[in-house]
């Protein structure tokens, strides 16, 4: 394999793993390196075996992943615009194309989940009650 290719595709990867989010296609990014697109998808898919677009597609997944599981949940127009949707619409049926699920089934917690949380709360006023009527 020829180094500048290397080179090129390298850069190319750390560009759209940086900048995914920005909304842009092959085009764009040609314009970026100023070489022509059809080469830019050539070298890029004879290098990684993945064509640019499934290599931003790869990208906002592995993101999205990283957002859902996050310990502060995010409501689902701030991780489109976070991956680079342009609008909710395209994001949930994005979300819903590549998971099967919507973005609510896939961000909800698990059904007992508040009662589970509110059953913990009373425990703790319980012990809070128990522990302020030893001491009066």
């Amino acid at each position: 394999m020829n180094i500048k290719r290397e080179l090129l595709v390298e850069k190319l990867i750390d560009y759209i793993k940086n900048n995914f989010n920005n909304g842009f296609n092959n085009k764009i990014i040609a314009a970026k390196f100023k070489i022509n697109p059809v080469y830019l998808s050539h070298v890029f898919r004879k290098t990684t075996g993945r064509t640019i677009r499934r290599f931003i597609e790869d990208c906002r997944i592995d993101k999205f992943n990283e957002l859902i599981n996050a310990e502060y949940k995010h409501y689902g127009y701030e991780v489109g615009y976070k991956l680079g949707f342009k609008s909710d619409y395209s994001f949930y049926r994005w979300v819903k194309r590549v998971y099967g699920k919507t973005y609510n089934e896939l961000c909800a917690p698990p059904p007992n989940y508040f009662h589970i949380q509110a059953e913990e709360k009373n425990q703790k006023e319980q012990i809070i009650f128990v522990n302020t009527a030893n001491i009066v």
